[in-house]
């Protein structure tokens, strides 16, 4: 019997670190090709990238153990 797909924070912390990197580089994209000024919103998209990246490490962590 196959046991239902679970939602768990892991799994969530991926989706975000996806999505966030994938934002990051439409970001960096319009930048290069000058369609707008968004250096602030760079700069957070980068900072929120890096702490869900080391959120999903730290969940790794803790599932190994």
């Amino acid at each position: 019997m196959k046991q239902p797909f679970m939602i768990i924070g892991t799994t969530i912390a991926r989706a975000v670190e996806i999505g966030s990197i994938l934002l990051l580089a439409y970001i960096l994209l319009s930048d290069l090709l000058g369609w707008s000024d968004m250096d602030t919103a760079l700069m957070t998209t980068l900072i929120a990238s890096i702490t869900c990246i080391e959120a999903s490490l730290q969940m790794e962590k803790k599932e190994e153990k």
